[in-house]
């Protein structure tokens, strides 16, 4: 027989939850955290906060701001719940967190979408991969989409809780379970994942494949990382999102640095990409990560031939976008009069 909560206790405990934040009235704060502290004695304690993480509507006479609030700290009791006494948790309770949390990652607002995606992450971090051997699969289905009916932001939350969990297990994901090898199915997933319309999909898509850009390279990254070369190109010619496009200037940065051999051959375009995008706006945060490129692998030596013939054009632009505050201005013309006075004194 499937859980469900009771409703008084259920408006109850959202109350408390949304008081126990609540700075304006400290008498009411202190009696609400104690209240959660007696909460915590129930055995299906951790059953209720995810009902509230997961329920856009409200079990209390709560405004909207208010349950958010409520909603919020349901989520992060649940997750510390979660890193502390999981392994203890009675099997029906593990179910119901497993079968009801991805949920959370369906909600409208993408702070509760963040939310549902930590607790998904602490659950596999605690219960190892094997513990939620379906997660995967169920994240990857509503990434890809493939009835054209889960919404972009669904797509979002998903992806968000994948990258999480990738960049918390990649060594896990690299070990054989059953004669499967989990990465082998996720890698060449990914890729397809960096064509998604949603361009916050194609981001993330990219930010999690570069968890996996290391020396030693996975061996299923190896195995699709000419693919994934390929796709970079695509992305580099076609993709105006900024966010894709710090993700893409990642991306070359760590292929050129485990790989250079296979980023030679493409070296010359890929400096006139990366220089494109450090010149599109010198202080934004796209520049910095491709001015990356050059700090990070002007020593490899498989490169270095590449670069220098390169130089006239790196050069200027580098200078360029070297902005210093007053306090670097300062510094630097003081140490300028310094050096001048040990010169007049030789």
């Amino acid at each position: 027989m499937s859980w469900s909560p009771q409703p008084e206790p259920l408006g109850q405990l959202a109350q408390f939850l949304k008081e126990s934040l609540n700075p304006r009235d400290k008498t009411a704060q202190k009696n609400a955290e104690l209240a959660l502290r007696n909460a915590g004695t129930n055995p299906d304690i951790n059953n209720y906060l995810a009902y509230l993480c997961i329920s856009p509507e409200s079990p209390a006479a709560l405004s909207n701001d208010d349950y958010f609030v409520a909603r919020s700290a349901a989520a992060v009791m649940l997750k510390n719940n979660v890193k502390t006494s999981y392994k203890t948790m009675a099997e029906s309770n593990k179910d119901y967190l497993r079968s009801t949390i991805l949920q959370g990652l369906q909600d409208q607002d993408k702070r509760i979408r963040s939310y549902a995606g930590n607790v998904v992450t602490e659950i596999v971090r605690q219960g190892g991969i094997l513990g939620w051997p379906q997660v995967l699969s169920e994240l990857i289905s509503l990434i890809e989409n493939r009835n054209g009916n889960i919404a972009s932001h669904i797509q979002d939350g998903a992806m968000s809780a994948l990258l999480k969990i990738c960049e918390d297990h990649k060594k896990a994901l690299n070990r054989v379970y059953d004669g499967q090898r989990p990465l082998d199915f996720l890698i060449p997933k990914l890729i397809e994942f960096t064509a998604s319309p949603t361009p916050q999909v194609r981001s993330k898509a990219l930010g999690t494949l570069n968890f996996f850009i290391d020396d030693p390279m996975p061996q299923a990254m190896q195995d699709n990382v000419e693919k994934f070369l390929v796709q970079l190109f695509t992305l580099a010619q076609n993709d105006q999102d900024e966010e894709v496009r710090r993700f893409i200037c990642r991306s070359f940065t760590k292929l050129a640095t485990s790989t250079p051999a296979l980023v030679l051959p493409h070296l010359s375009g890929i400096i006139d990409y990366i220089l494109v995008q450090q010149k599109s706006d010198p202080e934004s945060d796209l520049a910095l990560d491709a001015a990356e490129f050059f700090f990070e692998n002007c020593e490899v030596e498989e490169l270095q031939e590449g670069f220098n013939q390169h130089l006239e054009k790196i050069v200027p632009v580098l200078l360029e976008s070297m902005i210093y505050s007053q306090d670097d201005q300062a510094k630097l013309e003081a140490e300028a009069e310094e050096d001048a006075e040990k010169e007049d004194k030789e």
